[in-house]
């Protein structure tokens, strides 16, 4: 098994953070994979599991759906695997003004036509849904 630092960015994302305002975050992950796309695929369950320790949730229809997606990936050495391994680096969140949504909601469809390898599903209940407001 491979150590490997994996960075994810979600957007269109509500938090306690945000103030009840559209989002989004970067959050890194460091585990063991076979592979690049194995830990690709190994990051979602640990995604919904600290998105909702967070109370992180996001809308799952709508034009500004949520999505996630690995920004990006490194191998990394044992020793630093060793320092970061087990901790919840929690999320860095950044806001979304209006002028912003469009551009995103459009990589969105981007990345879900052309790299579909970059998004991250959540499984079903993961993070949770954001309340119709």
């Amino acid at each position: 098994m491979v150590p490997y630092q994996v960075m994810v960015e979600g957007v269109f994302v509500c938090a306690p953070e945000l103030e009840e305002n559209w989002g989004g975050f970067q959050t890194t992950f460091f585990l063991n994979a076979n592979n690049a796309p194995n830990a690709a695929h190994r990051v979602r369950e640990l995604l919904a599991a600290r998105m909702s320790c967070h109370g992180v949730w996001g809308a799952e229809d709508g034009v500004l759906k949520s999505y996630y997606w690995i920004h990006n990936i490194w191998e990394i050495t044992e020793e630093r695997f060793l320092q970061e391994d087990g901790k919840d680096t929690g999320f860095t969140f950044f806001r979304i003004r209006w002028y912003e949504k469009f551009q995103l909601a459009l990589r969105r469809i981007y990345f879900n036509r052309f790299k579909p390898w970059l998004l991250v599903p959540l499984p079903r209940g993961g993070g949770g849904i954001l309340p119709d407001r």
